[in-house]
């Protein structure tokens, strides 16, 4: 038997037995089974803390927003709450979110204010191991509660206030908090940062608990939507369960978004194409989402389909803007111009996908082409007019900064994916023709993450996602946001890109958005604070029987409304 057999029939073996052991809550018993393969694992299943993209797909079946997007009618569909219409009042914007009384979480308690008003202070707690929340909801300048009724306000117009809002998750305060000790920290307080000595023992207490719900050995429960965690074997499988209490199915408004037939969802972590193949045409997965387009013919003899569906991804390199070399614009730039995109498409995408030069990923409306030629001789001659050269002769360029003279060379962060290490590996390539010299270091996420923050590093392969409707940029790109809490761990700082950012987050009409979107694409281009490698294209393979919903939202298909007639 072949290693990779072996390996695989191994696997199928866990996987059956996983499923005839782990099962701690009752669930429809029904045949209505969905095997999906996933190249990742879930990290953690806390939409505050998750993120992969993996996650939030699992995410997305165990917790209910408070509305969702319809793409049929263009309008936010209430879902938790009995209507979504924010109120304009001059600049300022009011939400007045009134729960629904039939929603309840798994256990049968209310989803009520109380657990809005927990999950918005809790996003705004600084021992959180992950602060994905806190720049949003540090917009909000007011948060009032009245038995049913929760009121948000921002004195502000914020470009994505409408979804950021819609898409909150509530969190079952009387699980996490069931002292009610949140209660006496107000959110301005938490707002402000500035903590007495028991707020701030609170604000840890709870982070502690918070920081492991959702974890495989903390499976998150209660949960607001149509299923929850029956099994988990980290790196292997997870296994969604349907619910017998899901309150939802009998409210006559929502049946149309929760249409499925699908009782049992079991995600298989197969990371390797030819696995993934293997374990689609030997019957033991039912959709592929790791898929060469040449595999189609195969798959189609194994009654499959192909389908194509954007990702709304982007893989980019972020350089520290703190290093002497690589804060260069010029450096910069000569690095750009020399990285062959296409050759990366081909040799690492299988030809799918798009050379991505900017913030803006390829399929939004307001993306505005700015191709960089490939031109590794144009990247010498700007490197020459730097005044950089090879004094000792071994390859490596020495370029001046500050009166002295600096090696070209850098160490470059990849995660332990093949992917993030194959990326590195042709960059070093690319590189090394003109004299610039990268050494590869793998580690997980968790453990690089302190050097992202601290900005102790030089290079790292990162990835950026973006979601079907608008995008707002801040978070990753202001000045405000280097430090150590923050996502702009390239550590850029520049005036003129603060200043569209700024404009752009308070940018309601359509006019003055495209305006500012297409300010940042150009400083983008002419800055060149990442280098903005690939937007990769997906297909999805997946088995006759299925009848996936489509939507413009990764990963593709929205498994609430899917069903299967085997």
């Amino acid at each position: 038997m072949k290693p990779n057999q072996l390996l695989w029939a191994i696997y199928t073996f866990g996987l059956l037995t996983l499923f005839q052991s782990c099962s701690q809550e009752p669930a429809r018993s029904s045949s209505n089974t969905i095997r999906i393969q996933v190249a990742n694992d879930v990290d953690i299943l806390n939409p505050v803390l998750s993120r992969l993209s993996v996650s939030t797909f699992a995410e997305n079946q165990l917790y209910l927003p408070l509305a969702k997007w319809d793409e049929s009618s263009d309008q936010w569909k209430p879902v938790l709450v009995r209507s979504y219409h924010p109120q304009l009042s001059g600049d300022s914007v009011q939400y007045t979110l009134v729960f629904r009384p039939e929603a309840h979480w798994s256990d049968r308690e209310k989803i009520d204010v109380e657990d809005l008003l927990y999950t918005v202070k809790m996003g705004l707690n600084p021992y959180l191991d992950h602060q994905s929340w806190a720049a949003y909801l540090d917009l909000l300048t007011g948060v009032s509660g009245n038995g049913d009724t929760l009121r948000l306000s921002l004195e502000t117009p914020y470009i994505l206030a409408d979804e950021f809002i819609a898409g909150l998750t509530p969190y079952p305060a009387h699980i996490l908090d069931p002292e009610q000790l949140l209660d006496s920290i107000p959110f301005s307080v938490l707002k402000s940062g500035r903590f007495s000595e028991r707020e701030d023992q609170i604000l840890k207490s709870l982070a502690s608990a918070f920081n492991q719900f959702g974890m495989p050995d903390h499976w998150p429960l209660p949960v607001s939507g149509m299923y929850h965690v029956r099994g988990w074997l980290p790196g292997q499988i997870l296994n969604l369960a349907r619910l017998d209490t899901f309150w939802a199915e009998d409210v006559e408004e929502l049946t149309p978004i929760f249409d499925t037939n699908i009782d049992t969802i079991q995600l298989a972590v197969i990371p390797d194409p030819q696995n993934a193949l293997h374990a689609f045409t030997s019957g033991n997965v039912d959709v592929v989402t790791t898929i060469d387009d040449r595999d189609s013919t195969l798959l189609e003899s194994f009654d499959g389909s192909i389908h194509s569906i954007p990702t709304l991804q982007m893989y980019y390199i972020a350089p520290n803007h703190r290093n002497e070399l690589l804060g260069q614009v010029s450096v910069r730039q000569a690095l750009n111009i020399s990285i062959n995109r296409q050759d990366m498409i081909e040799r690492l995408f299988q030809g799918k996908g798009e050379a991505a030069y900017g913030p803006i990923h390829p399929e939004k409306y307001y993306f505005q082409p700015m191709p960089v030629k490939f031109d590794p001789e144009g990247a010498r001659q700007i490197l020459n007019t730097l005044e950089c050269r090879d004094a000792d002769g071994n390859g490596i360029l020495e370029c001046p900064s500050d009166g002295k003279y600096l090696e070209m060379s850098f160490r470059i962060w990849t995660t332990r994916t093949q992917l993030s290490r194959n990326v590195a590996t042709l960059l070093k390539g690319y590189w090394r023709t003109i004299g610039v010299n990268i050494e590869i270091q793998s580690a997980d996420f968790r453990t690089f993450l302190p050097e992202l923050q601290n900005k102790t590093f030089d290079l790292a392969t990162l990835a950026l996602r973006q979601n079907n409707l608008l995008d707002d940029p801040y978070p990753l790109w202001h000045s405000t946001q280097a430090t150590a809490t923050g996502k702009n761990y390239q550590a850029l700082e520049n005036d003129s890109i603060d200043q569209v950012l700024e404009d752009l987050r308070k940018s309601v009409r359509p006019a003055d958005q495209n305006k500012n979107y297409q300010l940042l694409q150009e400083l983008f281009a002419s800055q060149v604070p990442v280098f903005f490698l690939v937007a990769p294209g997906e297909s999805i393979g997946f088995r006759e029987g299925i009848e996936l919903f489509w939507t413009p939202s990764r990963p593709g298909f929205d498994l609430s409304r899917s069903k299967l007639s085997w």
